[in-house]
């Protein structure tokens, strides 16, 4: 979802310059910008809506302890959101009791396998509306450590091809940002 990767470039913006800082100062430097887990707030339309949520999961990379971002990427032959890349994350349902947390925990475990005893939710961002017309909120979480890529994800081969890291610090170089305008 294009938001809130926006949103994790203005976040990793602040961190940049702290790149080198331990990851429990990135923490507190995310939870400073986020808004408390139990807050209500939506740029979408406030009307009965679909809800969804994603996961940005945080995690401190084994070898380098620089703070990554997991992302997987949908596989082609989906009919919503092909190929793309994204946080994990999905349509709220009714065991989730309306909560955005709860959703974004439980579509974290059915897509990549990482249990919710493993997560620590930091903060959420405001909601969006995707163009689907969900409204789509994204909760910043830690995975706790020891955490490795390669050992420690299950991916669901139907609504996952792969999953991947990328350094925070990689979303505020302007090089490594494009805009496309079809």
């Amino acid at each position: 979802m294009l938001a809130p990767m926006i949103s994790l470039l203005c976040l990793a913006t602040t961190i940049s310059s702290t790149a080198s800082y331990p990851m429990d100062h990135h923490i507190e430097r995310i939870r400073s910008y986020g808004r408390p887990l139990d807050a209500t707030f939506s740029n979408a339309q406030p009307d009965e809506r679909p809800k969804a949520s994603v996961l940005v999961p945080l995690f401190e990379h084994s070898e380098t302890k620089r703070t990554h971002v997991l992302l997987t990427k949908r596989p082609e032959n989906l009919k919503s959101h092909p190929g793309q890349v994204c946080f994990p994350g999905g349509r709220q349902e009714e065991g989730d009791l309306g909560d955005d947390v709860l959703t974004a925990l439980r579509e974290t475990k059915e897509e990549v396998g990482v249990p919710h005893e493993r997560i620590d939710p930091i903060c959420k961002w405001n909601s969006i509306e995707s163009v689907n017309g969900l409204c789509v909120t994204p909760v910043v979480a830690r995975i706790k450590p020891p955490f490795n890529i390669q050992s420690d994800l299950t991916l669901c081969p139907r609504e996952v091809e792969a999953a991947f890291s990328v350094p925070i610090e990689f979303f505020a170089n302007e090089k490594n940002v494009a805009e496309r305008k079809d």
